[in-house]
């Protein structure tokens, strides 16, 4: 009896789970032909600021950088109606320009030419635990930047981003 419930419990811790990797980002399926985006960085810091947003209504949001290594930088734009100079934690779907949501790029920071990956769906999720932000990346890139998947986590503080 001992054994099969060892077992069970061993088949059971098997299954796939849905949390991610903690401050890991994976690009897979990527199709350009100018760099090899395919593979996992790790993020190593995240900076963000508040942004008012010139639309035809009042945008107010956040700019955030996830800076990884090897050298790449994750750009992400969270736009909302409400005023707020702390980071506000929810799910945020990818949007068009001025448009309640998010948007999302990842670049390459090598020295040499690279396009940006820029994404066309998904979602970022947004959580907070004191000073510490948990923030869950489930993206698909655009198909006119080779397509294929960005999935990943930020677990950390956010320092200041100064915008020139």
């Amino acid at each position: 009896m001992v054994v099969i419930i060892s077992l069970l419990t061993m088949v059971a811790g098997c299954g796939e789970t849905d949390e991610m990797e903690k401050n890991k980002i994976t690009i897979s399926g990527n199709e350009l032909d100018d760099h090899d985006y395919n593979q996992s960085y790790t993020t190593v810091d995240g900076l963000c600021a508040p942004v008012l947003w010139k639309c035809t209504e009042r945008m107010e949001g956040f700019v955030i950088h996830v800076n990884c290594l090897p050298s790449a930088t994750l750009v992400i734009n969270i736009f909302h109606s409400e005023y707020s100079d702390l980071l506000v934690p929810g799910t945020f779907a990818i949007s068009s320009h001025c448009t309640l949501g998010a948007q999302a790029g990842f670049e390459l920071q090598t020295g040499a030419k690279a396009m940006e990956l820029w994404m066309s769906s998904g979602t970022i999720t947004i959580t907070k635990d004191g000073s510490s932000y948990d923030i869950d990346f489930k993206l698909v890139i655009d198909p006119d930047a080779g397509g294929g998947t960005l999935k990943g986590n930020f677990q950390g503080e956010l320092s200041e981003l100064v915008l020139d």
